[in-house]
């Protein structure tokens, strides 16, 4: 059986399979996961399914750190490594890229003549309205929202590729 696989790298971050059986989606949150049972789930899936993953593709934000950048890097390569490991083929997608196929329209940043600042707060808000809307009978965190919506644009996406 296929799944579509979605990950948000980032700390408080998730892995997210949607099989495509329509049974519930299963989700790890990093949070205070150790690399081991990271480990344990990606390799787990990959036993139970033929998958293929969208691994969120992030880069430096403004008012970062050097240190929290090296942190986030060095995740995003620990995650490249256990998916190669695993076996699960991946591609990596930008935020905006993901987001137009499960229909959020970008952050409105307040540039353009006459528009109002959307905060990074509100932002995720309607991210994460997205995501209940989508997947109304999983108990919805902001943590697991993105890779929610990652998962859902790698299966769109892979069916339309069939």
């Amino acid at each position: 059986m296929e799944a579509y696989v979605g990950i948000d790298p980032g700390a408080s971050g998730a892995v997210v399979v949607i099989p495509e059986d329509g049974s519930e989606p299963r989700i790890l949150r990093f949070g205070n996961c150790t690399e081991k049972q990271i480990w344990d789930f990606i390799n787990s899936i990959a036993f139970d399914y033929e998958c293929f993953c969208t691994l969120e593709l992030v880069g430096a934000m403004p008012g970062q750190g050097v240190s929290s950048m090296f942190s986030f890097g060095d995740s995003v390569g620990f995650i490249r490594g256990l998916l190669t490991a695993a076996s699960i083929p991946f591609e990596k997608k930008v935020p905006r890229a993901w987001q137009k196929v499960v229909g959020i329209t970008p952050r409105v940043t307040g540039k353009k003549e006459g528009e109002t600042e959307e905060s990074k707060t509100e932002f995720k808000r309607r991210v994460r309205s997205k995501a209940e809307q989508l997947f109304p009978k999983v108990k919805m965190t902001n943590d697991i929202a993105d890779a929610l919506l990652i998962a859902e644009f790698t299966r769109r996406t892979r069916n339309e590729q069939k």
